[in-house]
């Protein structure tokens, strides 16, 4: 039994309804918690972009709760940065908090949900000479906003930076209520649905891609638009944790994510691998992987036969230690990521992707040059040219190292990242790009099939927020993904 679009497009439908109905009937609570669950609904499967009905919602909640629009004055050169991740190592944080730094400017940094998994980010802010940390205090929705509010009127900042959870309903709603100072938003996940489009006056963005998006469906004009893209953050403190014996005296192919990544197309991934792996005898693969489902990739390991070949790393905290390690990176596919490639970079490795030639969100040079100019490829849109190109990095050890090093030598460093910043909090407001091509009906397909044979991210979802009356809202959805539900929280994976 899948779901079809109707089925999500009735899901979503349903989930905006119980949001008006409980403004409706002044429940704001209630009503933050649905607009919450919409977007994140949407972020799952992307059938839109932007939804002025949730935005208005939330406009409106910001009134009801903060009491119209607060007006500051704004002191020159002052910051605020408002915080939904802050992790080391993860997302924009450390990139625009040490662009901070680096400016010399006074800034106070609000972390929105506080854990002590980021005291590493708190200490860089009260090392700085002029950062201020604002730690949220536990409480609802309600209480967050009301405190972040007050702390922004206090510190009578400029413009406020934002970097929020694509279902962030403090974020925005603390936003909104700030319209008369400059709001900037760093678009981390430039790739999918985000509440707050409508309360930002410019888009920090890493990519043509995610550029593209916010000119074409998320109402942004090119000149709100601010290209910037970031660098890898390297901590290299954690032990290295070994290698599997099977890598001694091989070529070491290394590629890693979230396993959702490669789950798409047919988990047509997988069986790239296994051909790299027949035509090139004197290499072996290590996957680095994270996320909900690891059985298709353990079954697949297992049915081909290739458990001492395609091996299996877990998530690794010594994730540095990894690359500097391998010899060539593979960029996942259908989906790339961003942080592993520049990761695999940084150490001078080279990497080789596979991209949809009707898709660009794979295209690994925008975040890895430090120029519009892309002269090395890296991805490639022709299978056979994919397969030619891992072989001779595999059987020409000179050619490898020489590649890894010239792509080091375009990497963007974070002096060239800074120096952009401050041009583009201080006036310059805008470089021009050309759009990229999405196939945007491509891509919902493409979650689509994801989540209606792989992942249980609805199941959570609705189960979550709804427990049992789930089946009553959504019968359909809640029958499909119980089980599944289930037996993950049981065992943490579904086959």
């Amino acid at each position: 039994m899948e779901l079809t679009k109707n089925d999500i497009l009735s899901i979503y439908k349903k989930i905006k309804h119980m949001a008006n109905e409980a403004m409706g009937t002044g429940n704001v609570s209630a009503a933050l918690e649905q607009v919450s669950v919409a977007a994140n609904y949407a972020y799952l499967y992307n059938f839109i972009y932007r939804d002025d009905e949730l935005e208005n919602l939330i406009a409106e909640i910001s009134v009801n709760l903060t009491g119209g629009i607060q007006k500051i004055t704004g002191i020159a050169h002052r910051y605020v940065m408002i915080d939904a991740f802050g992790n080391p190592n993860k997302g924009l944080t450390q990139q625009y908090l040490r662009g901070l730094i680096s400016m010399q400017v006074d800034f106070l940094y609000i972390s929105e949900n506080v854990s002590p998994a980021k005291q590493p980010v708190y200490d860089e802010v009260l090392a700085s000479s002029k950062g201020n940390l604002c730690l949220v205090p536990e409480g609802n929705h309600q209480e967050k906003i009301a405190y972040i509010c007050e702390q922004i009127v206090a510190f009578n900042p400029i413009a406020i930076i934002a970097h929020l959870s694509p279902w962030d309903v403090v974020g925005t709603t603390v936003l909104y209520a700030f319209p008369g100072i400059t709001r900037y938003n760093l678009n981390l996940t430039d790739h999918a649905f985000w509440l707050g489009a409508g309360c930002f006056d410019y888009n920090f963005e890493f990519r043509n891609f995610g550029a593209s998006i916010s000119v074409e469906k998320r109402g942004f004009n090119k000149e709100q638009i601010l290209l910037n893209p970031f660098y890898p953050v390297v901590e290299d403190s954690v032990p290295f944790a070994g290698f599997p014996s099977e890598t001694n005296g091989k070529v070491i192919l290394f590629s890693g994510g979230d396993y959702q990544k490669i789950y798409g197309d047919n988990k047509r991934f997988l069986n790239m691998m296994e051909e790299v792996l027949t035509r090139n005898s004197n290499a072996v693969l290590l996957f680095a992987g994270k996320g909900q489902n690891r059985a298709p990739i353990e079954n697949f390991i297992r049915d081909r036969k290739l458990g001492s070949r395609f091996i299996l790393l877990g998530e690794r905290k010594d994730i540095n230690q990894v690359f500097m390690r391998c010899d060539i990176y593979l960029g996942t596919y259908p989906v790339g990521g961003g942080l592993m490639t520049q990761m695999a970079v940084y150490h001078s490795k080279p990497v080789v992707a596979l991209v949809d030639g009707n898709a660009t969100s794979n295209k690994l040079e925008e975040v890895i040059f430090n120029s519009q100019t892309h002269d090395v490829t890296i991805s490639y849109d022709n299978i056979d040219a994919y397969y030619d190109e891992i072989e001779k990095l595999i059987s020409n050890k000179k050619y490898r190292e020489d590649k890894g090093k010239l792509l080091k030598n375009k990497l963007r460093s974070a002096d060239v990242f800074n120096a952009d910043l401050y041009s583009f909090l201080n006036g310059e407001k805008f470089v021009d790009f050309q759009l990229s091509a999405v196939n945007y009906e491509k891509r919902f397909e493409h979650y689509l099939k994801l989540n209606n044979l792989t992942t249980t991210d609805l199941g959570v979802l609705l189960f979550k927020n709804y427990k049992l009356k789930a089946f009553l809202y959504f019968p359909k959805a809640s029958a499909k993904y119980f089980i599944k539900t289930v037996l993950f929280h049981l065992t943490n994976k579904f086959s």
